[in-house]
């Protein structure tokens, strides 16, 4: 009597337990993948940081998913130090580093990047400089750079 109503059952029961199967390896494989690829951001910005900006210190650096866009894409912001007593060329330089870092982060499917700057020559413990870059094709340019009172003369 129960057999015949286990067997009508047992079809819809698989189904089911197949879609939660799926649909929880997909959220775990989902997972997995942006923090395979927050760390390859990473890395990839420490990297330009470490071989190609004398001077500069990294403070630490944040790899989000960039929610205003369809296709995906992310948002890397930077805190970095830049240590040279050279006061002269200072401001020319961590925006030159800046718009390097924002360059080489467009091949990561970057969207966005924002770089601040702790200069401790001018200023301790504070962030003297902002450069925001934003994709804009296969380029990212920058859209907005900001300087604190500490640059007036430089």
């Amino acid at each position: 009597m129960y057999s015949g109503e286990i067997k009508k059952l047992a079809l819809p029961f698989m189904i089911v337990l197949l879609f939660l199967t799926f649909a929880f390896t997909s959220i775990i494989n989902f997972g997995m993948n942006d923090s395979v690829a927050f760390q390859e951001i990473k890395q990839g910005a420490k990297q330009v940081i470490e071989e190609n900006m004398d001077k500069t210190f990294i403070g630490h650096i944040e790899v989000m998913e960039d929610d205003n866009l369809i296709d995906g894409g992310y948002v890397v912001t930077s805190h970095l130090k830049y240590e040279n007593t050279d006061i002269n060329e200072t401001k020319q330089i961590i925006e030159f580093y800046s718009d390097q870092l924002a360059n080489e982060l467009a091949d990561y499917n970057v969207n966005k990047v924002t770089v601040f700057w702790e200069v401790p020559h001018l200023e301790k413990d504070d962030n003297l400089a902002r450069f925001h870059f934003q994709r804009n094709g296969e380029k990212i340019q920058m859209k907005e750079r900001w300087f604190a009172l500490s640059f007036k003369d430089t």
